[in-house]
């Protein structure tokens, strides 16, 4: 294993912090107003480690990796009203690139997770209209999220079925593809390509069964069904599209069109098991789902993944003075084009030559003991290991280490420990400096 990179990050981590409701009208005894903020804001310093790729919240693949090397600064704000008859509006925006660490600004990256208008139907059920992000509980010590596709525009309803509360919402969202290679001049094919960007507009339907197993344990079975739609490049939707290929013939270039990708409905169906009590909590998930094909051929082709995942804190020793969390995860997938293996090669990754495979592995471990020196100051140490068996060019990444040593003043004596301020160093170990090209 080659040494990387090593990150110094100091940090003030406001997760979850609540601050007190505030009455729009001083003669109103229930307060109208809510004001909630969570985010990271720190300082770091030789900020090198790659992160090899994180999930996006919309089902894009990426390597779950350490929490300490992402997401340096971020504030997420959200703002809930009560109005008339109890019905709400919620708004929450997360800035990405708050506070700057240069003297550049390039915009604050403002997205919005959530916009919309809910009111109840009756005592127990309730409906809402707008842009909404349907969250789970993550695997906390990685930045992998089992269930993560859930944001998009639509309305949707919850209801008791079956004697627990159902989620049920319909919508679409707008997806940026891979760019597309065009032909620049289709009256000269030597002209060769350009990328042009293209988007796509899906369809999902999400339900979800929250069901309570008892006092302190229940499970959410989910299912998410998502439609490809139409392809559009600069606004305008497109089903063809030319690009030059060499022509073997004549020891030149020729004109080929191409069609976009039809219309595939895809699907994913999984749990969350959740338990919590005085000895700590656990979030435990299981998944099954199939996704376009990698390399797809036609417009039916599909990869299948399916993978397990859990994640905890356990407070339950004999010693008050000492926590720890945890996650793992596993991830399988069957792909429906057979995929080249990789190797590296002089610090980089390169095919292995006529060696293919449909299955693809991933594994993520991570541990986190914690010890309290007082209720209010802890030290920890976060170690986390991810490998692949590099098959497809998604998996073709380096196995990676993360060690990182952690002092916080915290609000409260958990492994979670929210409201904090830490300082943490990170030094990442990676099987070889191939992540440093810029090929990847």
């Amino acid at each position: 294993m080659k040494t990387q990179s090593r990150s110094l990050t100091s940090c003030v981590s406001l997760f979850s912090l609540l601050f007190a409701p505030q009455a729009l009208s001083a003669e109103t005894k229930e307060p109208q107003f809510e004001f909630h903020a969570y985010g990271r804001l720190g300082i770091s310093t030789n900020e090198k480690i790659a992160d090899a790729g994180q999930d996006q919240g919309d089902g894009s693949f990426g390597l779950p990796t350490s929490r300490h090397v992402r997401d340096l600064n971020y504030l997420r704000i959200q703002l809930v009203g009560t109005a008339a008859a109890q019905s709400k509006f919620n708004l929450e925006a997360q800035f990405n690139k708050l506070a700057h660490q240069t003297n550049s600004w390039d915009g604050a990256g403002i997205n919005l997770r959530n916009a919309y208008f809910e009111m109840p139907v009756d005592a127990e059920s309730s409906a809402w209209v707008g842009a909404r992000r349907l969250e789970f509980e993550d695997i906390r010590l990685f930045d992998k999220f089992p269930l993560s596709d859930t944001t998009f525009y639509g309305v949707g309803a919850t209801t008791p079925i079956a004697g627990a509360k159902t989620t049920i919402a319909l919508g679409f969202k707008n997806l940026e593809n891979d760019p597309v290679l065009v032909a620049k001049d289709t009256a000269n094919a030597a002209a060769g390509n350009t990328s042009v960007a293209s988007q796509r507009r899906d369809n999902s339907l999400f339900i979800r069964h929250d069901l309570s197993l008892g006092e302190n344990l229940a499970i959410r079975p989910t299912l998410i069904l998502t439609r490809s739609g139409k392809y559009f490049r600069e606004g305008k939707p497109f089903e063809t599209f030319e690009t030059s290929v060499p022509d073997a013939t004549n020891n030149s270039t020729k004109i080929v069109k191409n069609e976009t990708q039809k219309a595939i409905v895809t699907g994913k169906v999984g749990a969350v098991l959740s338990h919590w009590g005085d000895a700590g909590w656990g979030n435990h998930f299981v998944w099954l789902e199939q996704r376009p094909a990698a390399g797809q051929l036609t417009g039916s082709d599909k990869d299948t993944q399916f993978g397990v995942a859990t994640s905890g804190d356990y407070e339950g020793f004999s010693s008050s003075d000492v926590g720890i969390m945890y996650s793992a995860l596993l991830q399988q997938t069957q792909f429906k084009n057979a995929q080249p293996k990789y190797k590296i090669e002089n610090d980089a990754f390169v095919p292995k030559s006529g060696a293919t495979s449909k299955s693809g592995t991933l594994v993520a471990l991570a541990v986190q003991p914690v010890y309290y020196v007082s209720d209010k100051f802890h030290v920890a140490l976060d170690l986390s290991h991810t490998l692949t068996n590099k098959v497809g060019a998604e998996l073709a990444k380096p196995s990676m280490t993360f060690i990182t040593p952690i002092a916080r003043y915290a609000a409260n004596k958990t492994a979670l420990a929210t409201p904090q301020l830490f300082t943490s160093v990170t030094y990442g170990i990676y099987e070889s400096k191939a992540r440093l090209n810029a090929s990847g």
